[in-house]
């Protein structure tokens, strides 16, 4: 049995039912998904009876039978009855279609049914089935109309319309006619009648046509028109690679290699009848597993095609040959110059092929044509001997020189095709210049898979001449550059063997430019690659000390080849060694190169205000040059120190940016980073569904993207969406390989500790932590993952009641608050305040603790960042449970309440637990006596305005307040407890509000200044430096205040308390709520002061009247650039402002 007729009804779909419906060794249905289902939808309709024509349309060999065939048993599995038929062309009987649907329709009819369905229509039937008068009671022949035939066929045609409407009454009709060019014309007459009657008849009539028909009389020709404007059109194309991946597969049995099936598709462009031809042949040869570099047509497909050649002469044989050397398009000026023929010998073989259909003329264009399919094309040229062909591609490159003369630089590919392929025969020296030249317009171009393709070929033609072993070496170094850029794992042999050819010749640039592309990856994925930083050493050596663009670059490339080594200050000082000296050059493409590696290189929590700035430089300098795409790697590294710093708006920005940008540049790899970073984004919102969505999205072309760190990234992305959403103790197993192979990231490890301690294995947790603790985790690399190693510890060390290690986590964390937990592509942890929250929770710093969950929850509130908010409810329930206060206890059970039902919306399994366990602690711990807790129990209270007098009820007391801008400042923060209001709106809100209601947003967080035409001021109070000084001092004060208390040194703990609250206060007095910069000698800087001295003001003034709840407000009410009310929440006096 051949490969064919096996393939004819046994390799269905698998879905598929077998059935008896022929399928004429069409093979499996592969990628006709949306055809299909125009087809069900063709079919549906008919069930409802309303019928239609259903055209099929494509060359010869696309699928379009086996498409029928598909409907076919879908229809019969449905309970529709299916006749097939098809035209033979001159061999059969007139109307054979329409016999065969008579037979097909009335075989099962018994001759009383069939007059009683038809009446005297039946009759008719017998010119089509002579052989129904043996069971049709009554049978006349028709009489014959030799006068007026077309009486005749209205009643044949009129009796076959009966016949339709009759057998669909009680189920619809479908009735496939196959190769509608092959039909005779009556039965296209008959057709058309039909197929105009058919509305409201439940009969899918669908009829498969080559694109091209042969010529046919007029009426036929009238038929075809109408029949096709009456019809549906389905115009079948080939498939695609993947489906021609997935034919081979179900055809063969076997998964086909990648390489295998572009080669298929790229031959047989998709058509599935030679692609399984194809198949046939190289199974039959057992070159399934090792097919030849270029697939030959199958010597059946081409048998075909060469019938189709054989009326032509040999001068049009001769120049379609020649056609078929300049391409599957062809001009006739190039042909008439490659042709030893003269021009009117030459078009008149072209109007032979064209009569033929092996050719057209391509529309809208002068002397432009086309083979009508591109085996056609590869016939020709498998039919002519090697000489003659590379005599071809010889004469058709100097035809095209002569073509293209004066333009040659735009048509480089092309020629360096011709005389590549006439290289044995013809000029290699011509050959290799028109290849390189190529090659490098394509690098221009973006064109990086063509450049390395035109790079190899001249090198395989250089091997053909004498030695050139500069030229190789340039040729590897182009070669490597665009494989490189194409993502092709083979740019580092590449590029190794330009490195061996510029040390045989002393070529220092071509080495140092080899070294540079060497590694694949901009950052390693955690590891140093010595090889590439000695090859950089040697480079550095070679170029000398003098400044230099290429010392420039080397330096750069050698600080970040050096990032995971144990020690950063090399590495920092090689940056700015490359940046002091571009800037002595003086050239932006120079200086941007220099500022990209610089932050690359020294990308940590220490530099990463330092990096936005040489970030937004290189952006700068990248535009002024027009050139964009080497800062793509850096504009997804600006999108996570955005996050880092807060700036989620500008993040989003950056990420379209991004987008736009790598779009732009056709560059897959930074394109791919996009849906990384909305994976991310996704996360921080509580979209789980639609973060695994888009990981999915990206990892769909990983395969496609070689030497990526992507694969890493993806892996890493899912492994912190498990910790968020079950916990870290689910993580355990996915980081202990990570752990044991990445040892210069160390956030791996602390993730293992977090996770073997919250699966409940501290002795094992607590060994990974001690790995981690030296000198109070001082140990830990500064990098781009620390913050997110420091979020990992405070997990571990909060599962494991760890206070002494929280403390000392917490100091190495306190200096980063108004941070975000951020590591690069993958992560966002939350707010830096929401682990300082927690480690002080763990450290029995309780009031600490609140006021760092508060802070974290009006930023995350500000993010809309759910599980966060989510977290921090619990944390704070948790503190105020261990507080032990009714009020308290009243508002943990809110927050848990909230905690709880963001769990259940979200699925956040692990801090779904955490909420279950502290509700029982609830229920299970006695509210703390009354009187067990200093100062009021919280409550309600009311501040009423009435005229010019503001009325205060608290706790059963009254006291009065004369209208003014304090109280009504106050009043402002009261009705809303917890939100930042800026100092500028509170006195635009007074100061417009008369007698009315003041309109106030949150300011999120956000200068706003601009919004009332403030102009900035002076700038920051602090400059970083300064900032950076107090809050080491600030945190090393924490840690001896921890140790002295720890020691039960009540006095030294005292003096450290009262430096801290000293240091804390020159820190508030430059910055505002939050740690955001406070302008000095601006609009901005005298609201606060006139904002905050009235409100303090009328406090006081409260104070004198009544202690209690002065000293409430005053605890409360926090001042500055950003004013805020927020009630104790172990005791939450709640507000009623009226107006």
């Amino acid at each position: 049995m051949t490969l064919l007729s096996r393939l004819g009804t046994e390799s269905l779909l698998p879905q598929e039912k077998v059935s008896a419906v022929p399928t004429f060794g069409e093979g499996p249905l592969v990628g006709r998904v949306r055809e299909l289902r125009e087809l069900h939808d063709a079919f549906d309709d008919a069930r409802r009876g309303h019928g239609a024509v259903q055209l099929v349309l494509g060359e010869p060999g696309v699928g379009k039978t086996r498409l029928a065939a598909a409907l076919a048993e879908h229809a019969q599995s449905n309970g529709a009855r299916v006749i097939w038929t098809r035209g033979w062309g001159r061999a059969a009987p007139p109307y054979w279609p329409w016999v065969e649907v008579v037979r097909g329709l009335s075989q099962e009819l018994d001759g009383e049914t069939l007059r009683r369905e038809l009446g005297a229509a039946a009759d008719e039937l017998l010119r089509l089935a002579p052989e129904l008068a043996e069971r049709l009671p009554g049978a006349r022949r028709p009489a014959d109309h030799a006068d007026n035939s077309e009486i005749e066929r209205f009643a044949l045609f009129d009796a076959l319309v009966a016949l339709l409407r009759a057998r669909s009454a009680n189920g619809a009709v479908v009735i496939l006619m196959d190769d509608l060019q092959a039909v005779d014309e009556g039965s296209l007459v008959a057709l058309d009648f039909v197929s105009r009657m058919l509305r409201d008849i439940g009969v899918l009539l669908v009829v498969t046509m080559h694109e091209r028909v042969p010529d046919r009389s007029p009426d036929a020709q009238l038929a075809l028109q109408n029949i096709v404007r009456a019809g549906r059109r389905l115009v079948l194309g080939g498939l695609t690679r993947e489906d021609v991946a997935r034919l081979l597969e179900l055809t063969s049995g076997i998964t086909a290699a990648p390489e295998l099936a572009a080669a298929v598709h790229a031959v047989t462009e998709g058509n599935p009848f030679f692609a399984r031809e194809i198949l046939a042949m190289l199974l039959a040869e057992g070159r399934l597993h090792d097919p030849p570099d270029e697939l030959p047509l199958p010597d059946s497909v081409r048998e075909t095609i060469r019938r189709r050649l054989e009326p032509l002469d040999q001068h049009a044989c001769q120049t379609l040959e020649l056609a078929a050397i300049i391409g599957r398009t062809f001009n006739l000026a190039t042909l008439e110059h490659a042709s030893p023929l003269d021009r009117d010998q030459v078009l008149d073989a072209l109007d032979e092929a064209v009569a033929l259909g092996l050719v057209v003329a391509v529309p809208d264009t002068l002397g432009q044509y086309r083979f009508g399919h591109g085996l056609i094309r590869e016939t020709l040229l498998y039919g002519m001997p090697a000489a003659a062909r590379m005599n071809g591609h010889r004469v058709v490159g100097e035809a095209l020189e002569q073509v293209y003369r004066g333009a040659i630089e735009a048509h480089l590919p092309e020629l360096a095709h011709h005389f590549l392929s006439a290289a044995l025969r013809g000029d290699v020296a011509k050959a290799v210049d028109y290849a390189e030249r190529a090659a490098y317009r394509a690098l221009d171009t973006l064109a990086y898979e063509q450049a390395a393709e035109l790079f190899t070929r001249a090198l395989e033609a250089l091997e053909t001449m004498d030695p050139d072993v500069p030229r190789r070496a340039g040729l590897l170094l182009g070669l490597g550059t665009a494989q490189s850029r194409a993502g092709r794992p083979a740019a580092r042999a590449s590029f190794e063997a330009a490195v061996q050819a510029a040390r045989l010749i002393e070529a220092d640039a071509i080495f140092a430019r080899a070294a540079l592309g060497f590694a694949p990856f901009a950052l390693t994925p955690g590891y140093v690659d010595e090889e590439h930083v000695a090859l950089l050493v040697e480079a550095l050596d070679r170029v000398g000390r003098a400044d230099d663009p290429m010392r420039v670059r080397l330096l750069g490339s050698l600080a970040v080849a050096l990032y995971w080594s144990d020690n950063a200050g090399p590495r920092a000082e090689l940056a700015l060694e490359a940046l002091e000296m571009a800037r002595r050059l003086g050239d932006d493409m120079t200086l941007a190169i220099a500022l990209s590696s610089a932050q690359l290189a020294t990308n940590g929590p220490d530099m990463t205000e330092q990096g936005l700035q040489w970030l937004r430089e290189l952006f700068v300098l990248s535009e002024r040059v027009g050139e964009t795409v080497m800062s793509l790697a850096a504009r997804s590294r600006h999108v996570d120190v955005l996050m880092e710093l807060d700036d989620l708006a500008g993040a989003d920005i950056a990420i379209e940016t991004l987008e736009r940008v790598a779009h732009d540049a056709r560059d897959r790899r930074a394109a791919a980073f996009v849906p990384l970073h909305r994976a991310r984004r996704a996360a921080l919102d509580g979209r789980y569904e639609d973060a695994e969505a888009l990981l999915a999205e990206t990892a769909a072309v990983v395969g496609e993207l070689s030497a990526s760190t992507i694969p890493i990234t993806v892996a890493s992305q899912r492994v912190v969406l498990t910790w968020l959403q079950k916990g870290p103790r689910e993580i355990g197993e996915l980081v202990r390989a990570y752990a044991a192979g990445a040892p210069a990231m160390p956030v791996w490890r602390a993730g293992l500790a977090a996770a073997l301690a919250d699966a409940g294995r501290a002795d094992e947790a607590k060994l990974e932590l001690e790995r981690l603790a030296a000198d109070d985790f001082a140990a830990l690399p500064r990098d781009n993952l620390w913050l997110a190693a420091m979020a990992a510890l405070a997990e571990a060390v909060s599962a494991l009641d760890l206070r002494e290690h929280a403390m000392a986590v917490h100091a190495k964390l306190a200096p980063f608050a108004g941070r975000n937990v951020v590591s690069p592509t993958v992560a966002f942890l939350g707010p830096v305040e929401m682990w300082l929250g927690i480690l002080a929770r763990v450290g029995r710093r309780d009031g600490e603790a609140l006021e760092q969950l508060a802070a974290a929850r009006v930023r995350a509130t500000r993010h809309g960042a759910l599980p966060t908010l989510a977290r921090i409810a619990v944390e704070e329930a948790a503190v105020l449970i261990r507080d032990g206060g009714a009020a308290a206890r009243a508002r943990a059970e809110e927050l848990l309440d909230s905690a709880g039902n963001s769990c259940d919306q979200m699925n956040l399994i692990r801090v779904g637990e955490r909420v279950q366990a502290l509700r029982a602690q609830l229920r299970g711990a006695p509210p703390a006596a009354a009187g067990a807790v200093e100062g009021a129990a919280g409550g309600q209270a009311t501040l009423r305005r009435i005229g010019d007098v503001w009325t205060v009820e608290y706790r059963a007391r009254t006291l009065h307040l004369k209208d003014n801008r304090g109280v009504r400042l106050l009043a402002l923060l009261l009705e809303r407890p917890g939100m930042e209001v800026h100092s500028l709106e509170l006195v635009a809100a007074v100061d417009g509000s008369g007698t009315g209601g003041p309109s106030i947003e949150s300011s999120g967080g956000q200068e706003t200044g601009g919004r009332f035409g403030v102009q900035g001021g002076a700038g920051p109070a602090l400059d970083a430096r300064a900032k950076d000084d107090y809050r080491d001092a600030i945190a090393k004060l924490e840690e001896r205040l921890c140790s002295a208390e720890a020691r039960r040194d009540e006095a030294a703990a005292e003096q450290l308390r009262e430096e801290l609250a000293f240091l804390r206060r020159e820190l508030a007095r430059a910055l505002g709520i939050g740690g955001r910069d406070r302008e000095s000698g601006s609009h901005a800087e005298r609201a606060r002061i006139n904002v905050t001295r009235a409100i303090r003001t009328m406090v006081k003034r409260i104070a004198t009247y009544d202690s209690e709840l002065g000293g409430e407000l005053d605890r409360g009410v926090c001042t500055g650039a950003f004013c805020v009310y927020r009630p104790d929440p172990r005791r939450p006096l709640r507000w009623t402002v009226q107006r």
